[in-house]
């Protein structure tokens, strides 16, 4: 692990800049001298999780790449997919910071700061989804006359790029996963599972997607004023979903162990579900609290 931004937290593992590198001796060297192997700037807090979900997304998407090699089989894809996976991963682990490392109110703040930034790359690549397939849909809709006939088309475009999205970003975790646990049939159980774990997610990113407006009056808005009635839709709609967002993780987690042949239970299965729990539940706090209008 290395030095934090002051040196304060030297000997902290969650500290901003630390890294774990190895064994307790050079991670007690790198941590007080930043010359030492293994040592690593690292962002605050905010960036870390902003930069560890876009990673996350990175590494789902290399996961679907080799998913695809698979069933083609192109095995220099399949390899290529796997190799973007397993590195993205390796960048994020580097990032995390673990409901685990929270002991007081500095550690907790520490945690809600990288909630806060990881939930702001978890919405951008869903609302990337979600946009794409607006887009599409209203492509479609240039063929209709009617505008309720339209909007329907561009809705339902909406919604197709958020199922989409959210069961290629399953299907890409657990692909790579299933590969490394050596089960047999990983493509067929990458695709069983994502799908399960995907359409669990999107049943509530289309409800958010809904009471925010991108679904109903507020979409039609144009400029600033409208963008502003979304965002301050998203923040008063976030915090009261909080609580199901941190249910639906935690399922969905057991999804992916299970689809890539993992334990359901146990000491990972726990931390797993924790941090789970901890980030998809936060997520609509983080959101109430943000000054958006």
């Amino acid at each position: 692990m290395a030095l934090a931004n002051e040196g304060i937290a030297a000997l902290d593992p969650y500290a901003a800049n630390a890294v774990a590198t190895g064994g307790s001796a050079v991670q007690g060297i790198a941590a007080l001298d930043p010359f030492a192997p293994g040592y690593k700037k690292q962002p605050g807090y905010v960036a870390r999780g902003f930069k560890g979900a876009l990673k996350g997304a990175k590494a789902a998407a290399g996961g679907v790449a080799a998913a695809v090699g698979d069933f083609a089989g192109i095995d220099p894809l399949k390899d290529y997919g796997l190799g973007v996976s397993k590195d993205a991963l390796a960048e994020a682990s580097e990032l995390a910071v673990p409901v685990e490392s929270v002991k007081d109110t500095r550690t907790g703040g520490n945690f809600l700061k990288y909630a806060v930034g990881y939930t702001g790359g978890n919405l951008l690549t869903m609302l990337a989804g979600g946009a794409l397939g607006r887009m599409g849909g209203a492509v479609a809709a240039r063929a209709l006359a009617a505008p309720a006939e339209k909007l329907m088309l561009k809705n339902a475009g909406m919604a197709a790029g958020l199922a989409g999205s959210g069961i290629a970003q399953e299907v890409g975790s657990i692909y790579p996963d299933a590969v490394e646990q050596g089960v047999s049939e990983p493509l067929a159980r990458a695709i069983t599972g994502g799908f399960g774990a995907g359409m669990l997610e999107f049943l509530p990113q289309l409800y958010l997607a809904n009471k925010i407006g991108l679904l109903g009056k507020a979409a039609k808005k144009p400029g600033r004023a409208g963008a502003m009635d979304i965002a301050g839709n998203a923040a008063k709609t976030a915090a009261t979903s909080a609580g199901i967002e941190g249910a639906t993780e935690v399922a969905q987690t057991a999804i992916e162990r299970l689809a890539a042949g993992h334990e359901l239970t146990g000491q990972d299965a726990t931390s797993a579900y924790l941090n789970a729990a901890a980030l998809g539940g936060l997520s609509g706090g983080i959101l109430e609290r943000t000054p958006l209008r």
